[in-house]
């Protein structure tokens, strides 16, 4: 893909305005998860807050390939921060879902799946109230500077680097992937973590 393809695939907008129209919509779902997930508080309100946290991410990542500023750089800490604050309630839920599909051919297993359940509440009350005290102020600042200096880049030069911090995405996918030992969980998860990064990065640029 060249340029002027991705000119033409993103039907004439140009690629400040590509950029600046993801980074508000995905920057008004984010706002918007956060606000359901305060009122209402569910495993599919928190999922879908991971999700919009997660592209947010992908974004912020992508321009700070593009051109690294220190407020991305804060941007993208604020928003990893974040999603490593859901990672034990999803270790958790990942471990306690296939429990409960076996537990009628493992009986002995329901000690354990009683202490997921109390492990997985107390999960939810300590991440519904750092999810009621999150303070955007400052990544809302960061963001309004971000898209102020979007709007004064030259284009075509947005264009190519956006390009090559997706080629570059896509390489880190490509490298996980030929490192995975599959008796090393952990390698599996990292080429899920850079597949989501580089899946997200192709909806900005071709939605």
């Amino acid at each position: 893909m060249n340029i002027y393809e991705i000119k033409e695939n993103s039907s004439t907008l140009t690629v400040n305005q590509l950029l600046l129209e993801a980074l508000d919509k995905r920057w008004k779902k984010y706002r918007a998860e956060l606000k359901r997930c305060r009122v209402e508080f569910s495993n599919e309100a928190v999922h879908d807050l991971r999700v919009a946290a997660r592209r947010m991410l992908a974004l912020i990542q992508l321009l700070n390939s593009i051109s690294a500023r220190p407020r991305l750089q804060k941007l993208n800490r604020a928003f990893k921060d974040q999603l490593d604050e859901f990672d034990d309630l999803r270790d958790t839920q990942v471990i306690l879902a296939e429990v409960s599909e076996t537990i009628q051919e493992l009986p002995q297993l329901q000690k354990f799946q009683y202490h997921l359940q109390v492990v997985e509440e107390d999960l939810l009350k300590t991440l519904r109230k750092k999810l009621k005290v999150i303070d955007l102020f400052d990544v809302s600042k960061r963001i309004r500077k971000t898209r102020e200096s979007l709007e004064t880049n030259s284009d075509d030069e947005l264009a190519l680097q956006t390009l090559q911090a997706v080629d570059h995405a896509f390489l880190v996918t490509k490298q996980r992937h030929s490192w995975i030992d599959s008796a090393q969980p952990a390698t599996i998860h990292r080429v899920r973590i850079a597949f989501k990064t580089f899946r997200y990065m192709v909806e900005i640029i071709h939605p």
